[in-house]
């Protein structure tokens, strides 16, 4: 975590260095900057605070953190010019860029430019331990909430479920009400896509029996043959406390 505030306040530093001068010589620098994040209960959501207030400290300018439902509405508000900077995914980005997947039948995003990489984003599970359920395939039947409508998790988990063969209800929303919900026993699974630890599971683990769920090595190869931009990853041991 050092290093990682650590590189984000280079970026500032280094962006600072350019915008004295700018400011004074620019008549169209912006009086404030407002960066797409993600709903309460995200990743993103965390992640854009801490920027905001580093980027307000070292520019000079006020920095707002907007509450989005996630990558496909950062691009549309990017591509929009409501809002300078926003938080994507590699996968949403590339079919924004194509106009391919959920971007289908919409404009190509071809506004946006890479700035930095943020973090790896592992598909994540978690269920109940009372549940039973075990695997991907026993989720089948099962209520699956898999966050806002315009985020990763809600991208992906409809294709991945539909490529293993393994029917189930969706459910969207923001991650705080869909964990609300899992907690209240009206969802059966928790599907996210998300940097590590993901704040709504460190939540929900604070109050119940979790269990962590992860692809067996075939459904990851059926995945990555269907969607090569998928790359694997990993979750740490010790990252969440049960797991």
């Amino acid at each position: 975590m050092k290093t990682l505030l650590l590189r984000l306040a280079l970026l500032a530093a280094a962006l600072a260095l350019c915008a004295a001068p700018a400011r004074a010589a620019e008549p169209d620098w912006p009086d404030q900057l407002r960066i797409g994040t993600a709903s309460p209960g995200g990743t993103y959501y965390v992640y854009g605070e801490a920027l905001a207030k580093i980027l307000t400290r070292t520019l000079d300018l006020p920095v707002e953190r907007l509450a989005t439902e996630g990558p496909v509405q950062n691009i549309e508000l990017m591509e929009a010019g409501e809002a300078k900077l926003g938080f994507v995914t590699l996968g949403v980005a590339l079919q924004a860029s194509n106009g391919t997947g959920i971007w289908a039948g919409k404009k190509p995003a071809r506004s946006m430019r890479a700035i930095f990489p943020m973090y790896d984003t592992p598909f994540q599970f978690l269920v109940l331990q009372e549940s039973g359920i075990r695997s991907v395939s026993e989720m089948s039947g099962k209520r699956v909430g898999v966050g806002p409508a315009g985020g990763t998790a809600a991208a992906y988990f409809p294709e991945f479920f539909r490529v293993l063969n393994v029917p189930v209800s969706l459910a969207y929303g923001e991650w705080a009400q869909l964990a609300g919900e899992v907690r209240e026993r009206k969802l059966d699974v928790l599907a996210g896509a998300a940097g590590v630890p993901f704040p709504s599971f460190i939540e929900l683990e604070a109050k119940d029996k979790v269990r962590y769920l992860a692809f067996t090595a075939n459904e990851i190869a059926a995945l990555r043959l269907a969607m090569p931009e998928l790359t694997p990853s990993r979750i740490p041991a010790g990252t969440y406390p049960s797991l």
